[in-house]
């Protein structure tokens, strides 16, 4: 919510403004948003990449549970010492000096069970006709980061596939234009069809690896 919420406001203000702060007192999600090595299940993934298709991993620090107020504005406030404390942060916030920056992955990487990295077998495809058909997936040197590129192919392949519903009739242009309309309104992407972008990728190179092969089996 905070990611959305920074996307908002950044969008609305007109001052400028150099550099983000966020502060959360969950040592395990942050360890999920900064760690770039681990590959977690496909629902942690999926929200991970869309927390840092609006802010950079960088911009997430620790705070202890004690200094964190965020929660303090949705409680009936007895005292006024916690209303100041939700209107101006916690104190180390105001000190003239370099924030804190630690490195939850290296000192906490313990902290992260089994259970919620992503363990997977050998991979069973089960695209749905994606062997079948030319579906165009985009450009991966356009993406500096692998969840935007996973989810920007997830959309692709949502737009092809409501695309390919579309009866082939005189009001085709119509029916186009309404697949359009109702593609804006959609809901966010699921976790399924975020698994299936995953595939698609995989797939292709596994389809490349094996032209590789066989064009140096050729040669050979």
């Amino acid at each position: 919510m905070v990611s959305r919420m920074i996307k908002v406001i950044t969008s609305e203000i007109e001052v400028k403004i150099d550099k983000i702060y966020l502060w959360n007192d969950s040592r395990t999600v942050l360890i999920w948003i900064k760690s770039e090595n681990l590959r977690f299940k496909i629902f942690v993934a999926h929200r991970i990449g869309e927390i840092l298709e609006i802010i950079d991993r960088n911009d997430w620090q620790w705070i202890s549970t004690k200094e964190n107020v965020a929660d303090e504005a949705t409680r009936a406030a007895k005292h006024m010492f916690y209303l100041e404390r939700w209107f101006y942060g916690p104190k180390f916030l105001q000190l003239n000096k370099e924030l804190p920056i630690q490195d939850l992955e290296r000192e906490n990487r313990q902290e992260i069970s089994e259970d919620e990295l992503e363990i997977r077998k050998s991979p069973i495809m089960t695209l749905q006709n994606i062997s079948n058909q030319s579906v165009y997936l985009p450009d991966p040197r356009r993406f500096s980061k692998l969840e935007r590129l996973v989810r920007s192919t997830a959309w692709v392949l949502r737009f092809s596939k409501a695309l390919t519903k579309t009866r082939v009739e005189s009001n085709r242009k119509y029916r186009i234009n309404r697949k359009l309309m109702n593609f804006k309104n959609l809901e966010a992407l699921t976790v399924d069809e975020i698994e299936n972008a995953e595939n698609s990728w995989r797939y292709k190179k596994n389809i490349m690896e094996k032209k590789s092969n066989k064009s140096m089996m050729e040669k050979i």
